[in-house]
């Protein structure tokens, strides 16, 4: 394997995420504040309740059996996590936890989100809960469907492609996003994305319009990953 396919096939399975259960910071008086520093690790087998981000990042990262990562999750400042295990009162996989930063991070006890009299006073957080999750899950479907992929153009052009799929409605999703679910750099996606209004392919692209000017080439990109294709 080359050492441009080893750098992309790293990228392609870190994915990074902030700011989505911002409004979880309103509840912060129902949980217990720590202060953890950079480079502080723990199994997710350890933890009880469910985290939210006050400041700083955190990596989830996915072991197999020999203890090496295939998976890669960082989460930002207004992130929860281990929300699922919480619900789910167990774990089925390993999962290790690591601060990439100095992080303020505060406790949810898990029997939060089976309390009636709180999920029925902030509604609007349990339905920000179910976004998130949702969210992460289209993520990481996103990545096990296109782990076949072998450049960023290719996965970038098939998001693209369900994006503006005309029988779908608005996916609403900006550059940002995009980044977010592909796991690249912003300034990548805007590179790539630069490259395909050059070409003629695509046109405006913002959170709220995707124009595609040429959807056959766009497929075949999604498929060969090769502007000259």
């Amino acid at each position: 394997m080359s050492k441009g396919t080893e750098s992309h096939t790293s990228r392609s399975t870190e994915i990074c995420l902030e700011g989505i259960n911002a409004p979880w910071g309103e509840v912060l008086h129902l949980a217990v504040r720590s202060s953890y520093p950079k480079g502080h690790k723990t199994l997710g087998s350890c933890l009880q309740g469910f985290y939210y981000i006050a400041s700083g990042r955190v990596s989830l990262s996915y072991l197999n059996e020999d203890g090496e990562e295939y998976g890669k999750l960082i989460l930002g400042e207004g992130c929860l996590f281990n929300e699922t295990p919480a619900l789910a009162g167990t774990s089925w996989y390993t999962v290790f936890f690591c601060c990439l930063d100095a992080a303020e991070i505060w406790r949810f006890d898990a029997s939060l989100l089976e309390d009636e009299a709180f999920l029925a006073s902030h509604p609007h957080l349990a339905i920000n809960l179910m976004r998130s999750i949702a969210r992460k899950a289209s993520i990481f479907f996103f990545h096990l469907a296109r782990t076949h992929s072998t450049t960023s153009m290719c996965r970038l052009c098939d998001l693209l492609l369900q994006q503006s799929n005309p029988h779908q409605p608005d996916l609403c999703m900006s550059q940002s996003d995009v980044a977010a679910m592909m796991g690249l750099h912003q300034t990548t996606v805007a590179r790539l994305i630069r490259r395909l209004r050059e070409e003629g392919i695509i046109g405006r692209f913002t959170k709220r319009e995707l124009q595609v000017l040429d959807r056959e080439r766009l497929r075949r990109l999604a498929q060969h990953g090769d502007l000259k294709a």
